[in-house]
């Protein structure tokens, strides 16, 4: 029996060598272990060369090579070339229809992605939230960015052992800045000495630790260029508004779009702020006039660091005698992430609510199904216009074309398309880039140096080929060629013309819900 299963899977040019040493072998240890042991040692030995180099493989007639000889992928291309333009209409509405919804996909999905990736410029961006507070008022829970001034200290006396950094600042706001005879409005920032760290500016003069000296100022490279023109800024004096004195420490690099601080125009110190301002020397915990940033250790998560200091403030102020009716709303802290200071900025009852992510969603949804109409259309287009070519696939039969080979044209033609319709898709978005970002409020760039953007891309272009070569690779291929020749082949009955209807009803479907 042993000897069966060694013939039945055992490759023939290899089965006498192999048998041989079996039978040697199996002679050798019936003399040293007896007969029945070395009968279960043979038939171990038999199942051990059940490998895929022993085992017998049924030879092709036609090798890959020729199947997919370099001379017949290129005569592929060149009859697919040859019925793009015999066909001349069908060529530009397929390939333009199928280019202009991969456009219009890929202006949204880059608008997505921008969404996506807001505040990623900050090397910190997964550690970094920001201290909000809810209060309970008429029933509800409010929530407030804003924070009690002496909660600065308390928070860094008390509660610093889950937080790298702790940062206390002002909201942004508009201010007259003035260098010389040269006066500029912008916006700003007061932010305490290792916000530049915490941010991780990206310094172009200068070092992060420019607001440690409290008369000190950083400025975007924009408004440092038109403050002081092609001048050093560095040391320069500069007034904010008619009563601030400072001196330039330090030049940064403009924030892009998709960070929340866009358009902060300079950074000075918050503890210049502080010894200029009388209502933020009485440090009472009515005074809600600051905001707070915090970067959490490595070791720590956010629902860790929200727990320690839930009831930070409210252990303070309910032991305060005039604090009683602030008390009374029971005051407790929480950590934002900075990772839903876009998406995720309403608040309902004390919790996080959809906020702008919801649009998110809903314009990708329509990137989506733009897409997937213009992939429906190329399909029908392919599918409608493939049943004409059914002679020739008889013909080619009938003179000794291989299926395979027919799979491979079809296929190949296909792709040949794709590629045309992504080619022009990416030519359209480079030219409506700029007229597109003024459009949406952006500064998208097409990310033709990312590797993720052309894996994505290739995908696509194989998936989309795929679908689109899949009708005509292997429904007609599979006709015989007498009944194509015949006029017979074509006759599928009704399940022949149903993927045509399936598609058209999915895209008429998909339109009016759009």
């Amino acid at each position: 029996m042993a000897d069966l299963l060694l013939k039945w899977f055992c490759a023939p040019h290899l089965l006498e060598d192999i048998q041989g040493d079996l039978h040697e072998e199996f002679h050798y240890q019936g003399k040293r272990i007896g007969v029945q042991r070395a009968r279960w040692l043979y038939w171990w030995d038999v199942l051990g060369f059940m490998k895929p180099r022993y085992i017998k493989r049924k030879p092709s007639i036609y090798p890959i090579t020729y199947l997919y000889s370099p001379t017949m992928l290129q005569n592929y291309f060149k009859i697919a070339f040859r019925n793009l333009l015999k066909h001349k209409g069908y060529s530009f509405i397929n390939i333009f229809g199928l280019a202009t919804g991969m456009a219009v996909a890929m202006l949204i999905g880059l608008w997505v992605w921008d969404e996506l990736s807001f505040n990623t410029y900050h090397k910190n961006y997964p550690r970094i939230a920001q201290i909000v507070q809810n209060q309970e008022m008429n029933g509800e829970i409010k929530t407030s960015k804003s924070v009690p001034y002496p909660f600065i200290h308390e928070l860094k006396t008390n509660y610093g052992e889950s937080f790298k950094h702790i940062i206390a600042s002002t909201y942004k706001d508009e201010f007259i800045l003035t260098a010389g005879e040269t006066k500029l409005s912008g916006k700003g920032q007061f932010m305490e000495a290792k916000a530049p760290e915490l941010f991780t500016f990206e310094m172009q003069k200068g070092a992060w630790e420019g607001l440690v000296d409290p008369q000190s100022i950083l400025l975007s490279a924009s408004v440092a260029k038109a403050l002081f023109g092609d001048t050093d800024p560095m040391n320069k004096p500069l007034k904010i508004n008619t009563d601030l004195n400072v001196k330039v420490t330090g030049v940064y690099e403009d924030f892009p779009q998709n960070s929340v601080f866009y358009g902060v125009q300079f950074v000075a110190s918050w503890d210049y702020f502080v010894a200029t301002n009388r209502f933020m020397k009485e440090k009472k915990w009515d005074n809600h006039a600051l905001i707070m940033y915090v970067e959490i250790k490595p070791e720590t998560t956010f629902e860790k660091a929200t727990a320690s200091i839930k009831d930070s403030e409210f252990n303070v102020i309910k032991r305060l005698d005039d604090m009683k009716q602030e008390a009374a709303t029971h005051p407790q802290m929480w950590l934002h992430p900075m990772q839903d200071w876009h998406l995720y900025a309403r608040f309902k009852n004390g919790l996080v609510d959809n906020g702008p992510v919801q649009y998110v969603w809903l314009v990708g949804m329509i990137g989506f199904f733009v897409l997937l109409l213009a992939c429906i259309n190329f399909m029908n287009l392919s599918t409608a216009r493939s049943e004409k070519r059914a002679k020739e696939v008889g013909i080619r039969k009938a003179v000794g074309s291989l299926r395979a080979q027919l799979i491979g044209q079809f296929f190949g033609e296909s792709f040949l398309v794709v590629i045309i319709a992504y080619v022009i898709a990416l030519t359209m978005v480079l030219l409506s880039l700029t007229g597109f970002n003024q459009l949406a409020d952006k500064q998208t760039v097409l990310p033709l140096t990312n590797v993720y953007f052309w894996l994505f891309s290739l995908g696509f272009i194989f998936l989309t080929g795929l679908m689109a070569g899949s009708y005509p690779a292997f429904y007609l291929t599979s006709f015989q060629p007498v009944k194509v020749l015949k006029g017979a082949g074509l006759q599928g009955g009704r399940m022949a013309s149903l993927p045509r209807k399936v598609l058209v009803i999915l895209q008429f479907t998909v339109s009016l819900t759009l």
